[in-house]
């Protein structure tokens, strides 16, 4: 009996003490197409479990490809400028303007992180941005990617759900474990009438 106790006790501190943030941003993908010199601006939606403030940053990468340590190198050796809030204070659901203006015809690939100011956790988009001179013609090309969450990239929503649920269903079948116990202490100590 003593020992049920102590470890519901143990399994109620533990689980007191757990706060998951969840960050979310959509899209995953952003695509500036434009002329030289123009300024082109397209929305971000950013959005929080809890009221949160988060601090962003872009970072550059001179081949175009998914892997996220590649970025490494500022924007302003690209020839090009953005302008995007560096700072969102409390907030829980957002949308945010961001703006590119380039010098140098070409195509860019970048990444907006933001992540939590008094924490690790992170959320990004990726950035494709295709600069011509005016009354060039454009190629769009789509990338489908996914969300860069949780300071890793590829790690979905689908798989942090299946996380959360098999770590709440094993908590539930050993709470459910440790109530058959105490019930069959209980009823075994128990005086027959």
């Amino acid at each position: 009996m003593k020992l049920a106790l102590f470890i519901l006790i143990s399994l109620n501190i533990l689980l007191s003490g757990v706060s998951a943030l969840e960050l979310g941003i959509s899209p995953p993908d952003v695509k500036f197409e434009g002329n030289v010199n123009q300024k082109i601006c397209e929305k971000i939606k950013l959005f929080s479990s809890k009221i949160v403030s988060l601090i962003g940053e872009i970072k550059m990468s001179e081949e175009n490809n998914r892997d996220l340590t590649k970025y490494t190198l500022k924007e302003e050796g690209f020839d090009i400028e953005f302008e995007y809030p560096k700072k969102i204070e409390n907030f829980t659901e957002t949308e945010i303007e961001v703006c590119v203006t380039g010098v140098k015809e070409g195509e860019y690939s970048g990444v907006i992180l933001y992540r939590g100011e008094s924490s690790s956790v992170g959320v990004g988009s990726w950035l494709s941005v295709s600069l011509s001179r005016e009354n060039e013609s454009q190629i769009v090309r789509l990338n489908l990617g996914k969300t860069i969450t949780a300071a890793s990239v590829g790690i979905g929503l689908e798989e942090n759900v299946a996380l959360f649920v098999l770590i709440f269903s094993l908590l539930f079948m050993i709470m459910g474990l440790m109530l058959i116990y105490v019930l069959r202490k209980i009823l075994k100590n128990k005086p027959n009438f």
